[in-house]
């Protein structure tokens, strides 16, 4: 036999004063293009967030970011990536039997940053 537990009336008053959830609360709704739309989930994707995520962190959180340049590697991505794999794998295993050269081309076009660099090459490291 199972039993349930009775609600109090201290019970309901906690539930009534905790604050709702966003599904619970009134949406704002914003007019854009279909290009608009495509280049806003596109950036979401980017961070893998919602775009409703995206636009609340957005709004909420970007207004008090400092935004500041990063140049990255510049001409020296390739050159970085080499030694990063140089540093990755065994003394004696040769770069070309673990990464392509096409591939090399296409991170080091791809990708900017040694952080974006060292997490993708990682990741491929990884699942290869």
């Amino acid at each position: 036999m199972a039993f349930r537990r009775r609600r109090t009336g201290a019970n309901e008053d906690e539930r009534q004063k905790k604050e709702k959830t966003r599904r619970e609360t009134t949406p704002i709704k914003v007019w854009v293009t279909p290009a608009e739309e495509a280049a806003i989930t596109v950036k979401a994707d980017a961070y893998s967030l919602s775009a409703s995520t995206y636009l609340r962190e957005l709004a909420l959180l970007g207004s008090r970011a400092t935004i500041f340049e990063l140049e990255g590697l510049g001409s020296d991505k390739r050159k970085y990536l080499k030694w990063l794999l140089v540093q990755s794998v065994s003394p004696k295993t040769k770069i070309e039997s673990v990464i392509t050269d096409d591939a090399v081309a296409m991170l080091s076009e791809k990708l900017s940053t040694p952080l974006q660099f060292e997490y993708y090459l990682t990741r491929a490291l990884e699942e290869a």
